[in-house]
């Protein structure tokens, strides 16, 4: 797809959105507390009032949620091998001549989004249906690691023969061909539709760095041109397997490997040696190999890199001709204004940006399974972001076990695997994503929010194709609030946002 163009829209994963420009149409929609109508403009119907009559109001509580309550604040939902709970999809008659649905998660154990699926003796079908499945997250958008990451059992690449400069013995592996490969076209085949692939590799081969290791350190000049071949190399391996990328960066992390605390397979780089690396090595080999099309994305590090990152690979006018957007990790993110989005935004409005990896890095997963907070870390994430020109939110691991692995580090994740109960936990960050990605599709609009007093709460709203108005609210605060969203077209309507909640709102 093409992201040119000064109203070009386009949608990813976990609540992708992406826009040229502020949404600045008829239908935009204002959020106010407790009864405070809050406009871009005065209204002036004839009647000087307009109230959108409500003819139905729906909230999707957690329907037949198989509560397990840790203690305190933390609530899972249980699938078994059986059953899993599950919403139908909205019909269209729900949602149009002034009806709208109103679909809330809280932390008090009602819960959004459960989906229908049986174990079979692939154990990832349930799983995949509830992330990908009708009646599901229904992501679009996922990351596949190119070689080790850090939750690899092992360190590895595709070419660990000493000097193999030609890469005549690069091949995929076992993990590829077991587990990588067979996921994906299952993930397909219940999304229906092709899934928009991305990847990032962590270090090149050993042998092409300056001190032979893959963990700290950078790669030898003299292998610039040897490892942009490899990315060719890599392409060429998943095409033969039936599977098209849709993105990639040039390096996962840049800044962890030359960070002396890092513990995990990593290759550094500056953004002056790595951009003209892109201009004079990487660029060039992609689109002589037939894959110019793919999305390059500078920077894949936290926010706190930006706007620098891109502007010096921007003031490169070659290397800056080769991207395509700027990916973007959360992990800086409470310390780091979000403005810095629309700084780099601003630097180009044509290039994108996208959030390409979240991870809650907490040390042991069963002292927070089922936390309410980190859901509301996501939500706040997504928030920040979608109102700071982002274009699209992914997370890192789509499930991993109770000891929150297999990998180096034992961190969390949305949905957490029994493997021994066979059983899988949906946890709040699985809500907090499926409050957007359920809800807002391929080329939705972001809709700018204007409020007199918007109670402590955060807020952004979209227009999708089918013209309809999706906003999400989500309340940390202990104590519930009264909301007046008021629509210019469309009249006004009153919810009620309880203590503690995620919300999306959907009217026509």
């Amino acid at each position: 797809m093409n992201w040119t163009g000064e109203s070009s829209v386009r949608v990813a994963s976990a609540g992708v959105v992406c826009t040229a420009r502020e949404w600045t149409g008829e239908s935009s929609v204002r959020v106010a507390r407790a009864g405070v109508v809050c406009t871009a403009r005065e209204w002036t119907s004839e009647s000087g009032v307009c109230v959108l009559r409500v003819i139905a109001m729906y909230l999707a509580e957690a329907k037949d949620c198989i509560v397990r309550d840790y203690g305190s604040t933390s609530i899972v939902c249980v699938c078994n091998a059986t059953y899993c709970d599950g919403l139908d999809p909205i019909s269209e008659e729900s949602i149009k001549n002034g009806n709208f649905i109103h679909y809330s998660s809280t932390q008090s154990g009602q819960r959004l989004l459960p989906n229908k699926g049986v174990f079979s003796s692939n154990g990832f079908t349930p799983v995949a249906r509830t992330y990908f499945g009708e009646g599901g997250a229904q992501l679009l958008f996922l990351r596949i690691p190119m070689g080790a990451s850090d939750f690899s059992l092992r360190p590895y690449t595709y070419d660990d023969i000493e000097g193999d400069v030609t890469l005549e013995h690069l091949a995929l592996i076992d993990n590829d061909y077991d587990y990588k490969i067979p996921i994906l076209k299952r993930a397909t085949e219940i999304r229906g539709q092709e899934l928009k692939l991305f990847t990032s590799p962590w270090s090149a081969p050993w042998w092409m760095k300056i001190n032979g290791t893959t963990g700290i350190s950078h790669l030898a000049e003299e292998y610039y041109q040897v490892w942009a071949d490899y990315f060719v190399k890599y392409f060429d391996a998943y095409a033969q397997q039936g599977i098209r990328f849709w993105g990639y960066s040039p390096q996962n992390e840049p800044i962890q490997g030359s960070d002396h605390a890092a513990k995990i397979i990593s290759m550094g780089w500056t953004k002056e040696n790595q951009t003209p690396w892109i201009a004079d090595y990487l660029g060039p080999t992609m689109e002589k190999g037939g894959y110019g099309d793919l999305k390059m994305m500078i920077l894949d590090d936290n926010r706190s890199r930006l706007p620098g990152w891109a502007e010096t690979v921007f003031a490169n006018a070659v290397a800056k001709s080769y991207v395509a957007g700027t990916a973007v990790h959360w992990y800086t993110d409470e310390g780091i204004r979000p403005s810095v989005l629309t700084q780099t935004h601003e630097l180009d409005p044509d290039k994108f940006i996208f959030y390409t990896e979240a991870c809650q890095t907490t040390k042991i997963v069963r002292e927070d399974l089922g936390k309410w907070e980190i859901g509301e870390r996501y939500g706040t994430s997504m928030m920040q972001a979608f109102n700071n020109w982002v274009v699209g939110w992914t997370d890192w691991n789509m499930a991993i076990n109770e000891q929150g692995g297999p990998a180096t580090f034992d961190y969390n994740a949305a949905i957490i695997v029994n493997a021994t109960a066979d059983e899988f936990y949906k946890q709040p960050p699985y809500y907090f994503q499926a409050h957007f990605s359920m809800f807002i599709p391929p080329d939705s609009q972001h809709v700018s929010l204007a409020s007199q007093n918007d109670g402590g709460l955060l807020n952004v709203a979209f227009l999708t194709p089918e013209t309809d108005v999706v906003v999400v609210l989500m309340n940390s605060q202990n104590v519930s609030v009264s909301v007046l969203i008021n629509d210019p077209d469309r009249g006004h309507i009153s919810v009620a946002v309880e203590a503690r909640s995620i919300n999306t709102i959907i009217y026509r």
